[in-house]
């Protein structure tokens, strides 16, 4: 997560779109069917790794993969790390997630 968000903060000072994303197994299987998603993911800047399954199947296939990076954990450094530094933060994803009361 630390080399990841270096290399993130690393982006932003060099200026101009970067693409990160979080690759899940749903993203593995579509990327295989999709030819256009697999460009995209082929041409991001930075690729993490969101479940153990992309992860092993990343070591299987000897790519560069070296831990596997939850994309809520990784939202939640990177947003940090923004308000530390004054960075805007853009963020594209599904839909909201609603929380319900216990009670």
């Amino acid at each position: 997560m630390d080399e990841a968000l270096r290399k993130i903060e690393g982006f932003v000072d060099e200026g101009g779109p970067h693409l990160v994303a979080t690759v899940n197994p749903e993203f593995v299987m579509r990327a295989q069917q999709d030819p256009e998603f697999a460009r995209v993911l082929g041409s991001a800047d930075l690729c993490l790794p969101d479940g153990a399954g992309v992860v092993w199947a990343a070591r299987r296939q000897a790519a560069p993969c070296v831990d596997r990076s939850r994309a809520r954990t990784c939202s939640r450094c990177l947003a940090a790390t923004c308000t530390r530094r004054s960075f805007p933060l853009f963020l594209l994803g599904a839909a909201p997630v609603w929380r319900t009361s216990s009670r």
